[in-house]
């Protein structure tokens, strides 16, 4: 899909987030699509040929880049009241089977913001240990235990990890300790070794 597709796109999204705003109405599976076309926009506009939905010759992650061969998978999380955001990997699978390369973490404040707060950016080698199941943190131990979770702090983070009795795991720990590694991290995405 071509770039100014992308925006346009984008673009209607965002309308209807904010009318849906205007209205106090929440909509989580607009916030995902929307993500997801606000990374291949912001892809697009890098120079990369984006391909989403049925367009993608791969299928595994919400986008592919063809040209470089890439894959690259959008999560996103409203920062709930506790000020944590949470990126779902469900029961691992998509992390054990390498089933992107890359991963993309949207952070909004609120339903219906079409600006994300925080755009973190990882290799799937960052995520492996997520696959780990947490059941304790998950509100859906058997669909759900593969969270990713990101704070306000990193005081926070480990006053919740003592809370909930949890493993810490380090790339939690390094996105809350040198957020500026992962944020924004656009130029982390290139070919695959």
């Amino acid at each position: 899909m071509n770039n100014q597709s992308l925006v346009k796109i984008t673009r209607l999204f965002e309308a209807a987030l904010r009318v849906l705003r205007q209205h106090d109405l929440r909509d989580s599976k607009i916030i995902e699509r929307f993500a997801e076309y606000w990374v291949a926009c912001q892809l697009s506009s890098r120079g990369y040929k984006v391909q989403v939905l049925d367009e993608r010759d791969v299928t595994s992650a919400d986008i592919y880049l063809p040209e470089e061969e890439i894959r690259v998978e959008v999560k996103s999380a409203i920062l709930g009241e506790d000020g944590f955001a949470y990126a779902s990997f469900a029961v691992g699978k998509q992390i054990k089977k390498k089933k992107f390369d890359y991963c993309v973490f949207l952070t909004f404040a609120e339903i219906g913001d079409v600006q994300p707060k925080d755009v973190f950016i990882f290799n799937r080698e960052d995520l492996r240990k997520i696959a780990i199941p947490r059941k304790r943190l998950a509100a859906h131990p058997d669909s759900n235990p593969c969270l990713l979770i990101y704070g306000r702090s990193i005081n926070a983070y480990r006053r919740q990890v003592k809370k909930w009795r949890i493993r810490a795991f380090e790339i939690e720990k390094r996105l809350h300790q040198k957020p500026r590694q992962f944020r924004n991290a656009w130029k982390k995405i290139c070919k695959p070794a």
